[in-house]
């Protein structure tokens, strides 16, 4: 999932993205793939804060919340902070 997102994020509209990612993974692996992010971002650099964004997910649009928290991540976080130093790179893929 985080390949597919880091290949197609700048040329594809946001919704558009989150809706092939809702329509092709599930919430399981939709989750894996948040906090593996998670994880490599707080790796990446230790003094960035990260919006409260809760580990499990629960209820009936379960896949919907956990796609947001990534795109909160990857967009917020990722394109803002961590490109500004090059950092993107050893994120994975």
């Amino acid at each position: 999932m985080l390949c597919f997102l880091a290949a197609t994020f700048e040329n594809t509209a946001v919704k558009h993205l989150k809706s092939a990612v809702l329509g092709f993974y599930d919430a399981d692996e939709l989750n894996a793939a948040k906090r593996l992010l998670l994880h490599e971002v707080n790796n990446v650099k230790k003094d960035i804060h990260l919006p409260h964004i809760p580990d499990r997910r629960e209820g009936e649009s379960r896949a919907v919340r956990i796609v947001d928290d990534i795109f909160i991540v990857y967009t917020e976080l990722l394109m803002t902070h961590l490109d500004e130093d090059l950092k993107l790179t050893p994120l994975p893929k």
